[in-house]
């Protein structure tokens, strides 16, 4: 009997030890969710700075569909470019270990890459590689390749010598001491790298797609987070951490596999030379990422027929004429097959320039610096107004106080740091009787205009359409000041369609048939508010609805506005501006002298800009 109750305590005690173990890991967790709960919930943070985790759970089961067709892209990506590094990382060390001269050859370039920020990388893989997968796998590739190869090359170079001479005494060759001495020591080595690397592989490919895409996790990230869906953008990145965790637990498992005489205790010196078995492993490991790699490659071959439109930014009200020529077929009747694609960040003009689009969606005061030079100016040219008139300005929470121009001063500015940006703000605050030298000049850092303002911020430059909604959906007291009313010369045109000068004087038909097409959309757009709303959503579901349905309201009159067309732009205004801009020292080169030629788009049209184009 005391036996029995003995063996029953003992039961009792694995139990509850297992239960602890358990339960450790999971405390801090709990621990830190009702922190969470208890900071947002109580409003000590606003919802949209930290949304309650109730709310980042219920978003997440909202979009669980959504967010798994996102996860199969930035896997592919993810697998694809690890697939690719464990390749070349085990060829590379194999052929730096052979050959002593190439390792100290191609160790300092080795050691280059990655001094390199690999996220100053990715805008040129996307203006070399276009658009779809391979800048994204290739960005995965460079972050993961580094850690593999180095611990590769590590374990060959501690690699059992003894073991190495013993079986060159027996006439051993090559390729069998790196089967049956190198490779197998060197695996835990390599494992170890996996391991780092495998975490990387879903951030590289999240990062990558931040910087223009269709689909994956950091498209919809950024989508979420610019249409201030903050406890959608909470949700996905608890998915890319718990993706990557799940990750390091496969690796881990594929190294039970790999190194059986690991389990079964045995040395890794002694399983080189007594036992052949110690490689079976590898295979395994090849195979595996062959696989990945076949599935990956089963994607769709590009169309060399795409009419493609490189956008400025994630989708919004301002393409929703676009998605409605899409969504209704109208570019299919003029037998037209357009992708609109996500861009990187301020990249649209430069992809469009180098061939890698045919359309994209800018701005007139980007536009002008970028062709009015004295030398490598961009082959573009704006062929429509998306909206009439300027629907940007400054927007400060009311609190600030901030309600004419000069009351910026004393004040802090976020702006993106560029020359017209400055050359603006002076002009507004001096033309207000203020100093701009009291204004306090910083970079936006921040993800979103109501993000910054609850910083040290006290004023950003936003477009109302967007941001300006936002703030009255999410009952947010601003103030606002409208450049186009402070200044009728900054009653620009932003954002505008541009065309590759280059492509359109090849196909001056088929930019006819794309304004056609797209002047269809926005009309109907203007009509039809509330089913365009419902069309843009259809194409970019991550989106807030009520942000979406209500600046579809408030653009639904700007887009052609007083205008006598859709897209038609007036001369006097454009240049207006420009020589502005040219008079503030922010052109090179008169606005006048821009595209000398103008019977050949080629060369650009006068001014930069053409009606030409645009249905009658």
């Amino acid at each position: 009997m005391s036996k029995k109750i003995v063996r029953g305590n003992n039961y009792n005690n694995k139990f509850l030890n297992l239960l602890s173990r358990s339960w450790q890991p999971v405390m801090p967790v709990i621990l830190l969710l009702l922190i969470w709960q208890l900071v947002s919930g109580t409003g000590l943070v606003p919802g949209y700075m930290l949304p309650q985790p109730i709310n980042v759970a219920a978003a997440f089961i909202g979009d669980f569909k959504l967010l798994m067709a996102h996860l199969l892209t930035t896997l592919t990506e993810a697998f694809w470019g690890l697939a690719a590094a464990v390749i070349a990382s085990f060829l590379l060390a194999i052929i730096m270990d052979a050959a002593n001269f190439l390792k100290k050859a191609i160790s300092p370039l080795l050691l280059f890459t990655q001094t390199m920020p690999v996220i100053a990388l990715a805008p040129l893989l996307i203006l070399w590689l276009g658009y779809g997968s391979a800048p994204k796998i290739t960005l995965v590739f460079l972050t993961c390749f580094f850690p593999m190869t180095i611990g590769l090359l590590g374990a060959f170079d501690q690699a059992d010598s003894d073991a190495v001479k013993l079986l060159q005494s027996m006439g051993a060759g090559r390729v069998q001491i790196y089967r049956y001495i190198k490779l197998p020591q060197s695996l835990p080595a390599f494992f170890a790298g996996l391991r780092i690397s495998s975490s990387y592989a879903i951030i590289g490919a999240v990062i990558a797609e931040w910087l223009g895409g269709e689909s994956g996790l950091g498209v919809y990230m950024t989508r979420v987070r610019r249409s201030y869906s903050f406890d959608k953008m909470f949700a996905v990145i608890l998915l890319t951490a718990a993706l990557s965790l799940v990750l390091i637990k496969l690796v881990s498992l594929l190294e039970r596999a790999a190194m059986p005489w690991k389990k079964a205790g045995i040395r890794n010196s002694e399983s080189g030379i007594r036992s052949p078995k110690g490689v079976r492993g590898i295979p395994q490991v090849f195979t595996v990422f062959a696989a990945i790699g076949f599935l990956a490659s089963c994607a769709k071959p590009a169309d060399p027929g795409l009419v493609r439109v490189c956008l400025d930014w994630t989708p919004n009200t301002n393409h929703t004429g676009l998605y409605v020529a899409l969504d209704k077929g109208w570019f299919a009747e003029e037998g037209l097959n357009v992708r609109l694609i996500q861009p990187p960040e301020d990249g649209a003009l430069l992809l469009l320039a180098s061939g890698k689009a045919e359309f994209a969606v800018d701005f007139q005061e980007s536009l002008g610096p970028a062709i009015a030079k004295n030398k490598d100016a961009l082959p573009v040219t704006a062929v429509a107004a998306i909206i009439s008139h300027n629907t940007s300005g400054i927007i400060s929470l009311a609190s600030s106080g901030i309600e004419r121009p000069r009351d910026l001063e004393g004040k802090r500015f976020a702006s993106w740091e560029t020359p017209v940006v400055n050359a603006l703000i002076k002009n507004i605050v001096e033309a207000d009787g203020g100093d701009f030298s009291k204004v306090q000049m910083v970079p936006n850092n921040a993800t979103d205009a109501f993000s910054a303002m609850q910083t040290d911020v006290d004023a950003v430059w936003i477009y109302y359409a967007w941001d300006g909604i936002a703030a009255e959906v999410k009952n947010i007291e601003t103030n606002y000041l409208d450049l186009g009313k402070l200044n009728p010369l900054f009653d620009f045109y932003t954002p505008v369609l541009v065309v590759n000068n280059n492509w359109a004087a090849k196909n001056p038909e088929t930019v006819k048939k794309f304004l056609k097409a797209a002047n269809r959309g926005y009309n109907f757009a203007m009509e039809n508010p509330a089913e365009a709303a419902d069309i843009l959503l259809k194409y970019a579901p991550e989106l807030d609805r009520d942000l979406v349905v209500k600046s579809q309201q408030y653009l639904a009159s700007r887009y052609q506005g007083d205008a006598s067309r859709w897209g038609e732009i007036d001369p006097i205004r454009w240049n207006n501006f420009y020589q502005w801009m040219y008079s503030s020292g922010l052109l090179e080169i008169d606005p006048a002298q821009i595209g000398q030629s103008p019977g050949n788009l080629a060369s650009g049209r006068p001014g930069g800009f053409t009606n030409e184009f645009l249905p009658q």
